[in-house]
């Protein structure tokens, strides 16, 4: 196609490419947060115990069905395939920000036939932490480097209903990485990704 620039989301996928693609130059860029206009209540106030929306891992999704019986907080979650938990993006804001925990999972661990062996941040993740909710489940590698530390809680996948029971009962010992999440999500912007774009333009 004669490209000159190419820049791909995924880290991995761009270091494949740039070793095929010479000599247009490929540059490795991270999906930013799309703003939505996430407002995130107070933990004291949200409604919302978990939330897994979109695409499920489901070997954690069945392990935590099966233990919610006692564990006693809710589990919201796509029912069906395509069958979505919000009509409209403002009702999907609002619940996101009403929720404590978010499950997050890249898609290599939940759709390994398509995404193959490509870990990379997605939306889910951005959307959860700028919502304020604490995300459990696993990282990419590459959010450690976009972030400079790991913002997801590992998912316990031999017990998720008991872990995430602890962390409802414990909620005051992640409120720091929590905010720390707001903080650091708030420098992924579209901005932030356009001047990234024009700084690689000018080199």
């Amino acid at each position: 196609f004669g490209l000159t620039h190419l820049f791909v989301t995924a880290r991995q996928s761009a270091l494949v490419i740039a070793r095929m693609a010479a000599p247009c130059k490929v540059e490795w860029l991270p999906e930013p947060l799309v703003d939505l206009g996430f407002a995130p209540v107070p933990w004291s106030e949200r409604t919302n115990s978990v939330i897994q929306f979109g695409r499920k891992h489901e070997d954690y999704h069945r392990a935590l069905l099966r233990g919610m019986g006692s564990a006693g907080f809710e589990y919201r979650y796509e029912k069906s395939k395509g069958n979505v938990l919000f009509p409209s993006m403002s009702e999907f804001s609002v619940a996101l920000g009403r929720s404590k925990v978010s499950v997050c999972f890249p898609s290599d661990l939940t759709h390994p036939e398509r995404a193959g062996n490509v870990s990379t941040m997605t939306q889910r993740y951005l959307q959860s932490m700028a919502s304020g909710c604490l995300i459990i489940g696993s990282s990419p590698p590459e959010m450690t480097d976009v972030f400079g530390y790991d913002p997801v809680v590992s998912a316990d996948m031999d017990d998720p209903a008991g872990q995430i029971a602890r962390i409802l009962e414990n909620e005051d010992d992640y409120r720091g990485l929590i905010e720390r999440n707001l903080a650091a999500v708030r420098t992924q912007s579209v901005a932030k990704r356009a001047e990234s774009i024009a700084d690689f333009l000018n080199r």
